[in-house]
Formats: structure tokens, sequence, C-alpha cells
């Protein structure tokens, strides 16, 4: 059977969680055939003998590709293989330490991609579980809405678990990620391309966990640091610079306002951490972004669609 759809799974020692991921998918209720591509990056807990374990009677309309590293590839690197191996219409992604929470996810997205057809990405929203806390925190104003890569410069509108993309990458013109430019990310701005949308679905799909060993649990430790925000945040425009100039200098109206938000932020913790010739060199940098923005709309120089 040729599956439709691609289910991506990267995984690192995720022993704990990997388990509940890959039920997640295996009780999708679908009417057409998928696989599920995993890619365990050595790990060196159980996680090899849990997805072993998890896999060996899969309903017949399942095929499951999978890929015990040896040498440890690195996340990126990981991130680029898993998606290489896919061969569906549709790749959906759910890392190892994440889960689906609705049966249907696959069929609802599949459904809406298939009937909209300038559509190449379609999105949901997440519940957060807090591993430290055992806390779920819920989305707040759950709405639909469309956006095109323009928007993402601004607020990145897509949590990886809940994501379902048009299958852009083949065996000809295998993906190659950007160095620097984010990895999944990416995906989305790539896939989105220079004319597609995407939509935003006002329902929650899945739970993204946060613990310390995820990216995200890493990062929020390094946020006690004023130098580590104020890093990311200039890592934020500099990613937004170069995919506006990615797509031709079309989102200028969008990158402007991105950066007026960033820098908005910088001051203010500039302020909060004591830092003040920072703060003056940021509120600067917003005002001027700002009058900037206020001046090009009023002459209707710039165009936000």
């Amino acid at each position: 059977m040729t599956p439709l759809v691609s289910v991506c799974m990267i995984t690192y020692n995720h022993e704990d969680f990997i388990e509940e991921a890959i039920l997640g998918i295996i009780n999708q209720k679908t009417s057409f055939p998928f696989e599920l591509v995993i890619s365990d990056d050595a790990s060196t807990d159980r996680t090899n003998e849990k997805i072993l374990e998890v896999t060996k009677d899969l309903p017949e309309h399942i095929t499951l590709k999978y890929f015990h590293q040896n040498p440890n590839l690195g996340m990126y690197p990981n991130f680029e293989f898993v998606l290489n191996q896919a061969e569906g219409k549709y790749i959906a992604i759910c890392e190892g330490d994440d889960y689906w929470v609705d049966t249907e996810k696959l069929q609802k997205q599949v459904d809406f991609l298939e009937q909209n057809t300038n559509y190449n990405l379609v999105t949901a929203y997440v519940r957060q579980y807090s591993e430290r806390d055992r806390k779920f925190v819920e989305p707040q104003n759950l709405e639909s809405f469309a956006f095109t890569y323009k928007e993402m410069l601004i607020k990145n509108h897509c949590a990886t678990c809940t994501t379902m993309i048009r299958n852009f990458i083949s065996k000809e013109n295998p993906l190659t990620l950007i160095p620097n430019l984010g990895g999944d990310f990416q995906l989305w701005m790539r896939a989105l391309g220079k004319k597609g949308k995407g939509m935003k679905m006002d329902q929650v799909l899945a739970v993204y966990r946060r613990h310390e060993n995820s990216a995200t649990g890493e990062r929020n430790k390094k946020l006690k640091s004023y130098t580590f925000i104020e890093n990311m945040v200039k890592e934020k425009i500099r990613i937004a610079e170069s995919w506006n100039a990615y797509f031709d200098n079309d989102a200028t109206a969008e990158l402007l306002k991105q950066k007026t938000i960033m820098y908005k932020s910088l001051a203010k913790v500039s302020l909060k951490r004591n830092k003040f010739s920072k703060f003056y060199v940021y509120y600067f940098r917003y005002m001027k972004c700002k009058l900037t923005s206020t001046k090009n709309v009023s002459k209707n120089t710039i165009y936000i669609d």
C-alpha cells in the first residue's frame, strides 16, 4: 500500500514517553494507509526496546520504517534524515516526547488539505504538560485563521506535533536544511512557499510535553541570563531578516512589525534587569521601527496582506 501520509518521529532518550507518543499514532482512525517513520538517534536508555515492543503488532493500514542510528547524528541531522524517508503525499510530525490526543487528527487534516488545494499546511493548538509541576496548561482563545509566510515572520503559528504539510521532498530533491534558519520553523516556511497558505484549526490535537531534557526545558534554564535573552531575541530578528530576503524582500512590512515587537521586549527586559544603557539603545530602536511603520502605512508605501 502506498501511504497517503508519512508520520515522522525523531526520538532520543525518550523511554518514559515514547510508548504514549507511538500509541497516539497507532490509534488514529483513518480511511487511508499511512506510514510511521521513526529515527532513534542512538538513545542510551531503553527507547529502542520500547519502540520495538510497542510496534510489533501494527494494524494492516500502518507501515513502519524504523531506523536505529549509530552513531548519534544530532537533532537537526536526524530531523533531516527522517523527513527524507517520507513517501507520503503529506507529512505529519510527532516527536518522541509529545503525543496526540485526537484519534481523528490525521483524518481531519488530510480532509482539509484535500479539499483546499491552495493550502500547503494545516496546524492546530496544543495542551502543554509540565513534567515538573505535573500539570496541564490549556491554550487560550481557540480560533481558526489563515496565514502566510509573512505572518509567520511576526509569530510562529505552528506547534510541531500538530502540523501537517504537503510533502515537497523527493528522492530527486532531498531536503537539506539551511544552516541557522531554524529546524521545524524552516520546514513550515519552505512548505508554505511564497504563495501558499496555512490554516490554524480551532482545536487541541496534541500534548506538548515540557521537561528538563527537552529543547524548551534547556532554553528555560538559560532564561535567567540577560545575555541569553538578548542573543535569543537578536537571533529571532536575524532569522526573520533572512526569510524576508529568501522571499525577495516581499515581507518588509511584517519584518518591521516583528522588529518593533522584539525591540520593545528587549527594552522592557533591560529596564527590569537595570541594564539602563541597553534600555536606551533598544527603546530608541523600538521607537524608530514604530515611527517608520506608522509613516510607511500612512503613505501607503507598504501594503500588508
